[in-house]
């Protein structure tokens, strides 16, 4: 009989053991996917460009020019102010800069 109940005790140390290490496991994988996300939501950003851009992109690769700052544009198109929200807000409604001495 005492050698049944320490073999019980053993027994369920071996699993309490097993338990312990399976939810180191578990958490260390839960870990590496948290900062894998961390890691991929704070280097990286995305940039859809529309088939004009794409258009101008590959025309401007097409002409041999290397500097970003000789992009040809057909067409004369307004600037487009975002708010932190990333809304567009329309030339009528953005805020005035005024200066007084």
């Amino acid at each position: 009989m005492e050698e049944d109940a320490r073999e019980a005790r053993e027994k369920a140390k071996l699993q309490r053991e097993e338990a312990i290490q399976k939810r180191r496991e578990e958490r260390e994988k839960l870990e590496d996917r948290i900062e894998g996300k961390r890691n991929a939501d704070t280097n990286t950003d995305t940039v859809e460009i529309s088939e004009e851009g794409k258009v101008l992109l590959k025309d401007n690769v097409d002409s041999g020019s290397i500097g970003s700052d000789e992009i040809k544009m057909d067409a004369v198109k307004e600037p487009v102010t975002y708010t932190k929200t990333g809304e567009t807000v329309s030339a009528e409604h953005e805020a005035s800069i005024s200066v007084s001495v």
